[in-house]
């Protein structure tokens, strides 16, 4: 109908508050990737983490080369800076860290 009576509308306005699922957000975080080697591009993270990469558990995974400063090592190597929901966060810990 073209015209809804105030009744109805606040009808349907409750019905749609107690059907709608609840939906908790989920956070993101912010998470350092570290001791990169050298040698290692965009193309080599992409297929270390090729499980996330696939499923797009990552938000945002930004690798720009840059520099780990380390005065106790002797080796060069990178860091890249990660964005994913904290909920993803013990899967990536579990699968990836110190590998």
């Amino acid at each position: 109908p073209l015209f809804r009576s105030k009744e109805s509308e606040a009808s349907s306005r409750n019905f749609e508050e107690k059907t709608r699922p609840e939906v908790e957000e989920d956070s993101l975080c912010h998470c350092v990737v570290s001791n990169i080697p050298e040698d290692f591009h965009s193309a080599d993270l992409r297929s270390f983490f090729s499980r996330f990469a696939e499923e797009n558990r990552f938000d945002c995974f930004h690798y720009k080369h840059r520099a780990q400063i380390d005065p106790k090592k002797s080796t060069k190597t990178y860091c890249c800076v990660i964005r994913l929901r904290e909920s993803v966060l013990p899967d990536l810990l579990r699968l990836y860290n110190a590998k």
